[in-house]
Parts: C-alpha cells; sequence; structure tokens
C-alpha cells in the first residue's frame, strides 16, 4: 500500500529541518526584511514564526516568505510589530 503522502512515487512531505532551513533562507534573503528578531519551528510541517519585527509591512513579508512552500501543513504567526523607541 502506498503512502498517502507520496503521489506518483515522490514523497510531498519534507523533512521539519528541510522547512525551517528554507524559510530562514528565504527571510534572511529578503533586502526589505530584517530577519534577526524571527524564530522559526516546525513540527510535523506545520510552521510557527515567533518574534517581532518592524512594521507590518515586515510582518506580512516574513508571514507570506513562510507560506509559500511545499511540504507545510500549516501556518501560525506570533509576531508582533517593536514599538518606535
Amino acid at each position: 500500500m502506498q503512502d498517502p503522502h507520496e503521489e506518483h512515487g515522490i514523497s510531498q512531505r519534507r523533512p521539519d529541518a528541510e522547512i525551517r532551513q528554507e524559510i530562514h533562507k528565504r527571510l534572511n534573503e529578503d533586502p526589505l526584511l530584517d530577519a534577526g528578531g524571527i524564530f522559526v519551528s516546525v513540527s510535523r510541517g506545520h510552521v510557527l514564526i515567533e518574534g517581532s519585527v518592524e512594521n507590518t509591512e515586515s510582518k506580512g513579508r516574513a508571514e507570506t516568505h513562510s507560506r509559500q512552500l511545499n511540504g507545510i501543513t500549516g501556518l501560525d504567526s506570533n509576531l508582533c510589530i517593536r514599538k518606535a523607541q
């Protein structure tokens, strides 16, 4: 019996560490985003991003980067916006 996560012999499930690494790469490559305050965890394909960002645009960019990967089963965001000093 074939694994329900496989289609045409290619596994659709990705290792959590691989998903996490790709999200970090995307966040760090975005020149309009300071990813230093963003923490990513992945469990069974479900992504959780936490931390703080500079503004609502940065929050949206981080969430979009985290959502646009194959193999994720969901996304929760606990990002908050830093108060201006």
